[in-house]
């Protein structure tokens, strides 16, 4: 971003707050727990979504590559993931075990997001978790549709093992289209047979494809995503693909024999219902899944974890689940704003 449309960009933020500023005064917040400086973000952020029925790949990744954060807090280490089939970064904050790990997907609809545009969040996850985290740079539709990104995710994670990597000792952690990729990629490696990790985490995950959940509309106008956008990362990812294909739209999968999982998703987000309604066909299928509903929250709100205090404590609790799982620590209680269902197989 040159110096001119970064003053663009800040002119057109600013001209967005001072609306929000009239409405809250006429009207009040658009939800009760927003703050001024979290609604006009997200009213920004509406506003610079494309609409339409001609979207492209450019205008999402601009999108994407808008506002990028540095990496966050002290001792932050990043390198290549050097020898790695995909590329990648390690990330590190902190004293960490090297035995335990992180294998972290972005999100972007599947044709968007960066190692660049996602070192505030996974420095912050990689904090959290305690874990070496190898954030994977796989590849984008629509130069490279379904299933590229599932191969990318699924040689990374073999590739992980054949150098010895205990795979109870891994997580995979993916938020939006990375956290749908997630879970597609347990069910390709359950599938043939490979050792699944210990666990995945799901930030607001993209679990549907065909875009039928409730929420898709209801939320519409909330959420700074809209239909039009998500529906033009479907196409450019699928490329003329049924999008009810399981490993596409994991919500129409075979669930079973999957390891436990932790799905956090915010009721004022799009994506809302897809993920409970994935939540009830774990469950059904016996998987130890936890879903957590987090009030009067956005889509990927973790990536704001910045400003918002409910998304630091997200990506706290999501810290206290791995260590649950790698470390047996007890998971730590919150007293922040969510509403949360725990569906266990237990």
């Amino acid at each position: 971003m040159n110096f001119s449309d970064f003053l663009q960009l800040n002119f057109r933020f600013a001209v967005t707050a001072q609306a929000v500023t009239i409405q809250r005064i006429l009207s009040g917040p658009q939800r009760p727990g927003w703050s001024w400086t979290f609604e006009s973000l997200i009213h920004f952020l509406r506003s610079q979504a494309p609409r339409g029925n001609r979207i492209t790949a450019a205008q999402v990744r601009q999108l994407m590559e808008q506002v990028v954060l540095p990496p966050l807090g002290h001792n932050v280490t990043i390198r290549p993931a050097i020898g790695a089939p995909v590329p990648g970064q390690w990330v590190t904050a902190g004293p960490v075990d090297d035995a335990r790990l992180a294998l972290f997907l972005h999100g972007g609809g599947y044709v968007a997001g960066s190692l660049r545009s996602y070192r505030g969040l996974t420095t912050a996850l990689a904090r959290a978790c305690g874990v070496r985290l190898l954030a994977l740079d796989y590849r984008l539709a629509p130069e490279h549709p379904f299933p590229a990104a599932l191969e990318d995710v699924c040689d990374t994670y073999c590739w992980l093992l054949a150098r010895d990597m205990d795979p109870d000792q891994i997580v995979l952690i993916g938020d939006s289209a990375g956290g749908g990729l997630a879970i597609a990629a347990l069910i390709r490696l359950r599938d043939a047979g490979i050792p699944l990790p210990k666990a995945a985490v799901c930030l607001s995950p993209w679990l549907d494809l065909s875009l039928a959940s409730p929420s898709i509309q209801a939320n519409n106008g909330v959420d700074y995503l809209n239909p039009d956008l998500v529906a033009a990362c479907a196409n450019l990812y699928l490329s003329g693909l049924d999008p009810h294909t399981p490993l596409a739209s994991p919500l129409y999968a075979d669930l079973h024999n999957l390891p436990p999982l932790l799905i956090q998703v915010g009721s004022a987000e799009l994506f809302c219902d897809e993920a409970r309604e994935f939540a009830q066909h774990a469950q059904a299928a016996n998987v130890d899944v936890t879903l957590e509903v987090w009030d009067e929250m956005i889509h990927d709100w973790h990536m704001l974890q910045w400003l918002e205090p409910q998304a630091r404590a997200a990506i706290a609790q999501i810290g206290a689940y791995v260590k649950k799982v790698l470390y047996q620590e007890k998971k730590a209680d919150s007293t922040h704003a969510r509403t949360t269902f725990i569906l266990s197989s237990e």
